[in-house]
């Protein structure tokens, strides 16, 4: 096909003027849904999450909107941009405790969620196990016989090995105390929940360098009001492996841009220790292939992009001769056992039919808890790349995400095995899926409306926040 012209300013902005207006009515159709407690959903198969109206304590949903509030003066009147994100991490933090606390069990029904939702039988075990190196070193022997509960069978070691590191880190900052697994469950609900406010950093400045600094602001005001990351809190797939799929991509970014060979290696070491945590987090990967995808499009020498290919397969392959060599792990063999497991456990039959149901729930629960508004944004964003790409028209890192994020989830539809639950296990996803969000609004906004754009798309994310949180059980 032959090259197209660049779009009109005047077509971007009713494009992006189109995508707000059916972004907002597609959210009050949500919020109407649970508000008149229709069972919509109910039909889907192997849907999990029922209807249940929860009294919010307004002064809590009050404080988390008003943080919102003060992120956006803090973009807007500080000028250094240290100083905007450190306050950003502040702030999603204290966001992110608002809302929790909205449900009327204050800090204890957060405290709480550590040793009574979720995976917390890994925090009991953490606290019980004596020695590290001894479940490192033994883990599959423990795990067959049923020491490590019953998690430990779907997981790499890597899940357990964090709890227990978070256990030893309190009992280090609660010295004398004498009730340990109270102790490591106040620990952790403060910890964790502003350790998983640190994606803001490799997410501002990845956002930034792929689009503008706008994009990069309007990106962490996005996943601040994020519905997953604001409710599935305390959980390994919010509190860290958003944070290490940002910083996997940022790695090769800096590997590329400044032909560094230590970030490349980084880049498969972060990788491999994903892995080590959730096999899930392979399709990190895919993702990982932008900046690649980019730089073959721009025709940067082929030896430019390669090399940190290799380099980044030279780290990979480090670790996992480390951990062959330092604790006997076999990758292979784990992820092995752990897929018989997760079969096993989620009841899957491997028939056709039973793929396409899942895929159905699964998709539609992913999009209505990363929020109606951003799940929209990524399909105008791929419409738009492929379009672009079949008219042969330049493209940039947001444009070439937006398919790549759309394939990548094709692939988790076809290759995870799972009946539901994709709102928390595809929440590595959600700081790229902002990326393309922002991208979307920022290229229809002129400067003198840009905040109209944004308060529009940041208040559909909040909107079904408050929503979720209000009619919907989740633990």
């Amino acid at each position: 096909m032959p090259s197209r012209e660049p779009e009109s300013e005047s077509k971007q902005v009713d494009m992006t003027t189109a995508y707000l207006g059916i972004a907002v009515a597609m959210t009050l159709l949500l919020w109407t849904v649970f508000a008149l407690r229709v069972p919509a959903f109910d039909v889907l198969p192997y849907w999990f999450l029922r209807l249940h109206r929860t009294v919010l304590d307004a002064r809590w949903v009050g404080a988390a909107l008003t943080c919102m509030v003060a992120a956006f003066a803090v973009v807007g009147l500080v000028r250094s941009v240290k100083a905007r994100v450190l306050s950003l991490i502040l702030l999603a933090w204290l966001v992110q405790l608002s809302f929790s606390m909205s449900r009327g069990q204050g800090f204890e029904g957060l405290r709480s969620r550590v040793v009574t939702t979720g995976h917390a039988e890994f925090a009991r075990i953490a606290v019980r196990e004596p020695s590290v190196i001894d479940v490192m070193r033994n883990y599959e022997r423990f795990v067959r016989s049923g020491r490590l509960g019953i998690y430990s069978r779907t997981k790499p070691p890597g899940t357990l090995l964090v709890y227990m590191g978070t256990d030893r880190s309190s009992a280090i900052a609660c010295a004398g105390a004498e009730q340990h697994l109270a102790c490591m469950q106040t620990f952790t609900a403060w910890t964790w929940s502003f350790f998983s406010c640190l994606v803001i950093v490799p997410l501002f400045y990845l956002a930034r360098r792929w689009g503008s600094e706008s994009i990069g602001w309007l990106s962490c005001l996005l996943y601040m009001a994020t519905p997953t990351v604001n409710i599935f809190t305390l959980h390994l797939d919010q509190v860290l492996f958003p944070l290490l799929s940002v910083s996997i991509v940022g790695c090769l970014v800096l590997a590329l841009d400044r032909r560094s060979r230590s970030f490349a290696l980084a880049a498969g070491c972060l990788l491999y220790f994903a892995v080590f945590c959730s096999f899930g987090l392979v399709m990190i990967a895919p993702l990982a292939s932008v900046p690649l995808i980019d730089a073959w499009s721009r025709r940067v020498p082929a030896r430019a992009w390669s090399e940190p290919i290799f380099y980044a397969g030279i780290g990979l392959i480090g670790c996992d001769l480390v951990a062959r060599a330092g604790i006997s792990y076999q990758l292979v063999v784990r992820y092995g056992a752990v897929r018989e497991a997760a079969l096993a456990w989620r009841g899957w039959d491997d028939t056709l039919d039973t793929l396409l149901r899942a895929s159905l729930t699964n998709l539609v629960e992913f999009s209505i808890w990363t929020g109606l508004a951003m799940a929209l944004a990524i399909v105008c964003v791929s419409a738009i790349s492929f379009d672009r790409i079949w008219h042969r028209a330049a493209m940039n890192p947001p444009m070439w995400l937006g398919p790549v994020l759309s394939l990548t989830i094709l692939a988790l539809l076809l290759f995870t095995k799972t009946k539901a639950e994709s709102s928390r296990l595809w929440l590595f996803l959600v700081p790229f899926c902002c990326i393309c969000t922002a991208w979307l609004v920022q290229r229809g906004d002129r400067v003198r409306r840009r905040w109209i754009g944004w308060s529009v798309v940041v208040a559909c994310q909040l909107s079904a926040t408050i929503t979720l949180l209000a009619y919907s059980v989740f633990f």
